[in-house]
Formats: structure tokens, sequence, C-alpha cells
């Protein structure tokens, strides 16, 4: 995986600490590795899954709930061998400085001979006790199972 990093802030200058930078880029690289390549390679989603969300986004994600076929690869029938993506840190600051919340953009692509899926979009990532967890996405999957049917889209967007 690939990361970069930026902040924004509308006062005092900010700072996007190596720590929480460090600990961003661990949930998001979690994130995929529990929603997608677990079940895309090896057919069930990771374990933690459910705790890299707060309260409310977790009631989303579930199995069975509104967003999970957009948020997991969980059920797929693509046997992923390789996958690949990248993930962008943006920090929000609040006037005093302070990261109040991270947008991690990832966009990555698992592919098994000729089907493919992609997922990107945005994670919002916010504090939760003295670390962070997922508190809101924005994520697009395209699913081309490769055997010339057409790929299908799924979207999901919820937030805190």
């Amino acid at each position: 995986m690939i990361h970069t990093s930026t902040i924004v802030s509308t006062g005092a200058t900010a700072v996007f600490s190596r720590s929480e930078q460090r600990v961003a880029r661990i949930l998001s690289q979690q994130y995929l590795d529990a929603a997608m390549r677990s079940p895309l390679m090896v057919g069930h989603l990771g374990a933690g899954f459910a705790a890299l969300f707060n309260d409310t986004a977790r009631q989303q994600v579930g199995v069975g709930s509104p967003d999970h076929l957009a948020v997991t690869d969980d059920g797929s029938a693509l046997h992923a061998t390789k996958m690949h993506g990248v993930i962008t840190l943006h920090a929000i600051a609040d006037p005093t400085g302070k990261v109040v919340a991270i947008a991690a953009a990832l966009s990555a692509t698992a592919t098994g001979g000729s089907a493919h899926t992609s997922r990107a979009g945005e994670l919002l990532l916010v504090p939760h006790a003295k670390s962070w967890l997922i508190g809101g996405y924005d994520l697009t999957v395209v699913r081309d199972p490769g055997n010339g049917a057409a790929p299908t889209t799924t979207t999901a967007k919820a937030t805190p």
C-alpha cells in the first residue's frame, strides 16, 4: 500500500503527528485487510472487522445491514490472487489546531484471473477514547466477474 498525508486547519497551525498518522494508516489497512483481502482471499471477513467501527457505523455494516455489501466483500465468489491499493490521509483540525477527524481516501483493487473487484472512496476516522475508529464512510465498489457479464456497482454512505 502507498500512503500519503496532509492536514487542513481553519485556525491555528495544526500538526498531524506521526503517531496519529501511524494509527490512521494502521486502521485503514486493517479495514482493507478485514473487509476486502480476507473475504476475497480466504473466504470470510477478517477477525476484528466490527471492532474497527464506532457503535453507530457498526450498526450499518454488520451482516444483513443496508451497507454490508458495499463496505465488505463478504460472500464474494471472487477468489483473488493479487491486491493493491493506495491510502491518502487528510487530517481535519479545529480552530485550535487539534486534529478532530481524519479522512482516509482509499482505492484498492483485487484480481483473480480475469475477474476483479475495485473499492474507492473515503473512511471517516473519528476519535474514540485514546485512539480512532471508523465513524463514517463513502464507498463505491465495482465487481466485474470477468466472464462477459456486466460489472455491478454498489455504493454506501454513512456520516457520524
